[in-house]
């Protein structure tokens, strides 16, 4: 870079001021297209060209502001567009072919983009970027997030509020650290499975709500499996209490989100530990593709039919059964750190069993980080990670069988009954291969 430097004076001030220009050229596109193909937004004064120009001057605002270290030049700069969309907007409502009944949406957005601008030369250049991506989606999802509130209901709103209290008020104030001897009893994490099963049963909610449960299920259980299949399981299998006659689908989903678990294993230490990443790829490649298969045929089994008008959507956030497997969860993770304390060689596997009936990533970080240390041979963590995902098939087995609807019963029991075969013969395999 230090040629390109030498090549162009003051590169790093031109390229704030393109970036400045780029990222009010994607909010001006947006706005552009709205122009061209909404009626409500016909009439708007800035389009591809003006907000480019509006960060661009926000950009040199600051500039100038740095320059002569004046704050006072930006603040009059910044007041200035104030006025000037205060009265254009003032004006399109007296004039006669004004809607009295428009939004400020464009107005509003004209102000983000001079601050955007102005982040840009401040050197917040990433963090002006990721906000204009948002911006730029909120504008072009208009019309589905309307529709998206128009639909909700009291519960739903309610639902919102409870889970925005656990997440963004709750789980930050928590100690971050563990409180016993043990190194279990950490109330931060703790609290952060109750935000996250409570976070897949109510995205899953809003998910069939907004496409349908026919397509809902299956994404859910998708999205969920990349993020903790444990939790899914215990949401879906409360869910389908509240809705029976979706039960089997839910049961089905399960098998998919189960199944996204063996890739994520893998991808987890492709990044930790290449080479025990190749001693379980083939193992864990079998897995997901015998996961695959179950899942579609029993999917086309019990898929919903066509007619999806007659589900009916009830609990959109169960707290009380996320609260119910966090205490589990801590129960089972005491008696995981009794096994590896007490049980010397053997309790490695038993350990690992142990874990993977609340979940795999925490014995995949821990065995990964072990064996690039010297400290565990490469195939004694591959077999120990085949017993954790083997264990935790079978505690989202069991889950799924106890805490859900009779519905549900049979899918899984056919989807987790392979998966455990599956992996029963992975870890016999492994230790034919030790």
């Amino acid at each position: 870079m230090e040629w390109l430097t030498e090549l162009v004076p003051n590169i790093d001030l031109w390229f704030r001021f393109g970036l400045a220009m780029a990222l009010g050229g994607l909010v001006g596109l947006e706005r552009e297209y709205a122009q061209q193909h909404v009626a409500e937004v016909e009439r708007a004064f800035a389009g591809i060209r003006t907000f480019p120009l509006i960060s661009l001057l926000g950009a040199l605002a600051a500039f100038v502001a740095h320059t002569l270290e004046s704050p006072t030049v930006f603040a009059v700069a910044f007041g200035g567009m104030a006025v000037l969309v205060g009265v254009t907007y003032m004006r399109r409502l007296t004039d006669e072919r004004g809607d009295r009944s428009e939004g400020i949406t464009t107005e509003v957005t004209i102000l983000l983009v001079f601050m955007l601008g102005s982040l840009s030369y401040w050197g917040w250049g990433t963090l002006a970027s990721a906000i204009t991506v948002v911006v730029t989606l909120l504008l072009s999802l208009k019309r589905t997030l309307h529709e998206l509130a128009r639909s909700l209901t009291h519960e739903d709103l309610l639902a919102t509020l409870q889970f925005a209290l656990i997440t963004v008020v709750i789980l930050p104030i928590l100690p971050n650290r563990p409180l016993d001897p043990y190194q279990v009893l950490n109330p931060y994490r703790i609290w952060l499975l109750v935000v996250l099963i409570s976070g897949v049963s109510f995205g899953g909610y809003l998910a069939i709500k907004a496409v349908g449960p026919h397509r809902a299920l299956w994404m859910t259980g998708l999205l969920g499996g990349m993020v903790s299949s444990t939790a899914t399981t215990l949401s879906f299998a409360e869910r389908s209490h509240s809705t029976p006659r979706l039960a089997p689908a839910l049961g089905v989903a399960l098998i998919l989100a189960s199944t996204v678990m063996y890739p994520r294993v893998a991808v987890l230490l492709l990044i930790l530990n290449p080479a025990l990443f190749w001693a379980t790829l083939p193992y864990l490649l079998g897995l997901t593709v015998s996961g695959l298969i179950t899942f579609i045929v029993l999917w086309q089994v019990y898929r919903l039919p066509a007619d999806e008008r007659g589900v009916t959507l009830e609990n959109p956030l169960n707290l009380s059964g996320a609260i119910r497997f966090t205490v589990i969860f801590v129960v089972v993770s005491f008696i995981v750190k009794f096994a590896e304390l007490y049980l010397g060689t053997v309790g490695l596997f038993v350990a690992s069993l142990l874990t993977g009936l609340v979940g795999v990533d925490a014995i995949v970080l821990s065995l990964a980080n072990t064996a690039s240390t010297g400290g565990l041979s490469v195939m004694s963590a591959a077999i120990a990670i085949l017993f954790a995902t083997l264990g935790n098939t079978l505690a989202k087995a069991t889950m799924a069988y106890t805490l859900g609807a009779r519905p549900i019963r049979t899918p899984t029991a056919y989807g987790f009954g392979v998966l455990a075969v599956m992996g029963s013969l992975a870890v016999a395999v492994a230790f034919f291969q030790t």
